[in-house]
């Protein structure tokens, strides 16, 4: 008996050999039923772990067991485990409970369990569970593990549907991600993980949960991503916002879509390089819209029939020779111009001038599908003449032609003439056919003789045709025939939701947030509401939802910025988001799991607090509560939002402050933190030329946080006194309103 315990001879040998972390071996292989001499209960392990018993000075305490079979469940959650836990060959009966466990080393080499539970871990070492079987699911969200996770020739068999095999969301990985050689069924979720290691998949099989094989939306990889070497997936894989700061490879991979159409999404990724040499096509879609990739090495065949390549943007292509390349534009399912303009942008770049405009008049010809039958024509028109422009030598071929037939013709049959002989030119059938191509009539024969007879017709199309191909060549040379004027491109960002947008709003449960969720929602806007309060949210969502606090007929911009009315009953969707900016490094997390949209028009930052004093009285935390929420949150949440706002080329409102331009006495924390905010914009405005940003200094204005202040600054607060926060939500959505060719940067609100 030790501590209430009645050990086990197994379990004796194991209480024994703790102190000088010795091993204990129970015999060959993974028990698959329990013996006496081996089975050890989860219990007597616990208890050791948690500190049931000392260490020998001079050795290092641990827990080493192989070849246990043992019962119960291990349950460490929330403990403080100082020493190592190594079981190989154990058969674990019930699933072992590290959530919210401090650790030093966990190893599982060759076990079998029915699932592990680890939210929240904390690994000051490795994390190992290579060769084991897991009959369920794996759970490691939010955890944080410093030497690496091995997973290499682990078998997750889940058959749940509503679970997935490897759900690691929020996971935090200093070292290497090392899952080789694996089969997962159930799909892997690591949505919001930071592999600062590098992510190593090859020879691992993933089967799909609901369509997705594997969902790291948004994931942060420092290092190398390897879903090569024999990697399969069945279903999606999906690296909506991934960043890859080494090599991303599909090398020898296959990809199968299944229930989902979708065999590749990689929406707003960037990628320093991209290797894609799957061992077969892949069979689905692949997505790369707004991604940017610094090196694609890829091998064309083995690109599905449909990309989607709209705002992919690349510094260089390898693996096949250039001319080649248009063909792997030509998969992209719907016309979009801008992958014609960076494919072309980049033969310029390495000096193949023809084929650019090859590009650029595939391109022409790929949009007349877009237009209208009148279009349509003028386009075949521009194609057959000039080439559109990139073929000039064209219009002189059709000349040539035309004149030489010409010629034929009136020797033949003669034009009649028109003036006695003393007052004409010689006739020259091939100076009479220029002249009539020619619409200035240059060589004076046209107005001297006149065609007999069907040369007649043919002496008519001879000036159409001069006419069409002059008016050809100039429309093709100058660009005339292309859609140039802005608005036009505007007009393809917008899509087809009648100029309604996507906005997220912090702060949106009170003050000039909840004013400009208003305004955004009386324009027919969808919006996502960020606030700390879920009760609050819930509040302003069934308000906003409900059309109750809509009051006139608002206007909207179209396409060409002319303000027409809002769509009749457009009622945009309101989606509250739950985030405490007060701890700006779990937004990460929080936003992966918040399913925001793959587009955002605009991002307004709205949220703020004050806590006014004299530096002498600022303490560390008053000066830190301002700072995270005023400045740190609102550039770790533009961060984490730019991939989507890069993807609709949207515009960020950052609501600053008078005190954002000077400061007095009793505001230095808070007045530090909107300069910061200032700064922040600044340089985001210098950094991102594809996204707006404008800056907002209201003056003293009508909210909650108002009433603080004047109560912190003993004098009485009267709302009529102040600026409403309608009047500062209506100049920021004139800024998120203003068209294309402009930019409000900064603009002050006054009383």
């Amino acid at each position: 008996m030790v501590d209430g315990l009645d050990l086990t001879a197994p379990e004796s040998r194991l209480w024994d050999a703790y102190p000088t972390g010795a091993p204990v071996d129970l015999g060959d292989g993974r028990p698959d039923e329990p013996a006496p001499d081996r089975t050890v209960r989860a219990e007597v392990i616990a208890r050791l772990l948690l500190g049931g018993r000392e260490g020998r000075p001079g050795f290092v305490p641990a827990v080493r067991l192989s070849g246990a079979y043992i019962t119960g469940r291990l349950d460490l959650s929330g403990g403080d485990v100082e020493c190592e836990l190594t079981l190989r060959h154990c058969r674990l009966t019930e699933s072992p409970d590290l959530s919210n466990v401090r650790t030093r080393q966990i190893e599982f080499a060759g076990c079998r369990m029915p699932g592990l539970s680890g939210d929240g871990i904390q690994v000051d070492g490795y994390l190992s569970l290579i060769g084991s079987r897991i009959d369920g699911e794996v759970r490691l969200p939010r955890g944080q593990i410093t030497a690496g996770l091995r997973m290499n020739d682990v078998v997750i068999h889940q058959t749940d549907p509503a679970r997935w095999g490897l759900f690691a969301r929020g996971l935090n990985v200093d070292a290497g991600t090392h899952i080789r050689d694996a089969a997962v069924s159930g799909g892997i979720s690591l949505v919001g993980a930071r592999m600062n290691g590098g992510l190593f998949l090859q020879g691992t099989t993933v089967g799909d949960r609901d369509g997705m094989a594997l969902d790291a939306w948004n994931i942060v990889i420092a290092d190398a991503a390897e879903f090569s070497a024999g990697f399969s997936a069945e279903g999606m894989v999906r690296l909506r916002g991934a960043k890859v700061e080494c090599t991303l490879s599909f090398d020898q991979a296959t990809l199968r879509a299944t229930t989902d159409p979708c065999a590749l999404a990689a929406t707003s990724m960037q990628v320093e390089e991209m290797h894609f040499r799957p061992a077969v096509p892949v069979v689905g879609r692949v997505v790369l819209d707004y991604s940017h990739i610094g090196v694609l090495r890829d091998n064309p065949d083995r690109w599905p029939e449909t990309l989607w390549l709209r705002g992919l943007t690349y510094d260089a292509l390898r693996g096949c020779p250039p001319q080649d390349r248009l063909n792997w534009l030509g998969r992209n399912e719907e016309f979009h111009p801008q992958p014609y303009e960076q494919l072309a942008a980049w033969y310029r770049q390495i000096g193949h001038d023809d084929l650019a405009r090859k590009v650029l008049l595939a391109k022409l010809r790929a949009r007349r599908g877009t237009l209208g039958r009148g279009a349509r024509l003028w386009s075949r028109v521009l194609d057959w003449t000039v080439g559109h422009g990139y073929r000039p030598w064209m219009a002189a071929a059709w000349v040539a032609l035309l004149a030489v037939a010409g010629a034929v013709i009136f020797s033949i049959e003669p034009a009649r003439p028109l003036r006695p002989p003393g007052e004409r030119p010689d006739f020259s059938a091939f100076v009479y056919t220029l002249d009539l191509l020619i619409p200035l009539g240059t060589f004076g024969l046209r107005d001297a003789y006149d065609p007999v007879g069907w040369t007649r017709w043919y002496a008519y199309g001879l000036i159409a045709a001069g006419w069409i191909l002059v008016t050809a060549l100039i429309a093709g040379a100058t660009g005339c025939c292309g859609p140039t004027d802005r608005f036009a491109r505007a007009a393809a960002m917008i899509g087809d939701n009648g100029g309604m947008g996507t906005y997220l709003i912090t702060g949106a449960t009170g003050g000039i947030g909840a004013a400009a969720a208003e305004l955004l929602a009386d324009r027919g806007h969808d919006l996502v509401l960020v606030g700390r309060s879920a009760e609050r949210l819930a509040t302003v969502t069934a308000r906003l939802g409900s059309g109750a606090h809509a009051r006139t007929q608002v206007m909207v911009r179209d396409a060409n910025g002319t303000p027409v009315a809002a769509p009749a009953g457009r009622r945009g969707t309101t989606q509250p988001v739950v985030l405490d900016l007060s701890e700006p490094r779990r937004l990460e997390a929080a936003l992966a799991v918040a399913g925001l949209p793959e587009r955002l028009d605009g991002v307004v930052h709205s949220a703020g607090v004050v806590d006014l004093g004299p530096v002498a009285e600022q303490d560390a935390d008053h000066w830190i509560d301002q700072l995270m929420v005023n400045l740190v949150a609102a550039a770790e949440l533009t961060r984490l939002l730019l991939p989507a706002l890069r993807a609709a080329r949207g515009q960020v409102v950052f609501v600053n402050s008078g005190a954002g331009l000077r400061a007095g006495p009793g505001w230095s924390a808070y007045a530090a933190s909107k300069h910061g905010l200032k700064a922040l914009a600044d340089s985001l405005r210098a950094e991102e030329p594809d996204i707006r940003v404008t800056s907002v200094y209201p003056g003293r204005t009508a909210t909650e946080m108002q009433r603080k202040v004047r109560a912190q600054e003993g004098r009485p607060y009267e709302a009529g006194e102040f600026i409403e926060p309608i009047t500062v939500a209506r100049t920021i959505v004139a800024a998120l309103e203003t068209t294309p060719d402009a930019t409000i940067t900064d603009v002050s609100v006054r009383p």
